[in-house]
């Protein structure tokens, strides 16, 4: 996916489109946190589920860069 992205707007795979692409997900995963502490102190459970699923989500989408071999 990420190596897509990067060949899509003409940049190497080690440039910076794949550290923005690695900083979006990581902001992501701080928002996920801060939903989830948010949902755990109003005492949502509902909530507090649905930031469980979107953090897990968030990693899923990194793990194939992280997963990827460097060339």
């Amino acid at each position: 996916m990420a190596a897509d992205v990067c060949r899509l707007i003409g940049e190497d795979e080690d440039g910076a489109a794949m550290k923005w692409i690695i900083t979006g997900w990581l902001l992501f995963i701080v928002s996920a946190l801060f939903f989830i502490s948010a949902a755990w102190r109003a005492g949502d459970l509902l909530a507090l589920a649905g930031g469980i699923f979107f953090l897990a989500a968030c990693f899923s989408f990194l793990v194939p860069v992280a997963a990827r071999k460097p060339q």
